[in-house]
């Protein structure tokens, strides 16, 4: 299966046969991660830095900022 990444988008896959892959990054930040130990996969697609409210609650678009990307992509693969 082919799993597109939009921007500020985070996809994670555990199937072997899946491609995760995202347009239009220019300046944007694209991270790629895998976990042999549970062997998933996943990618964001991170648009600003800094999220202006830090610790609040992440709106629909959990990874548009760097900063609550991040987190939210961690914590996918505990």
């Amino acid at each position: 299966m082919e799993l597109i990444v939009g921007i500020g988008e985070i996809q994670v896959s555990r199937t072997d046969d899946d491609l995760i892959k995202t347009f239009s990054l220019a300046s944007c930040l694209g991270v790629v991660m895998y976990a042999p130990r549970i062997q998933a996969m996943a990618m964001a697609h991170m648009l600003l830095p800094c999220s202006p409210n830090k610790g609040a609650e992440t709106n629909d678009k959990p990874a548009r900022y760097v900063d609550t990307g991040m987190d939210a992509l961690i914590n996918m693969f505990q």
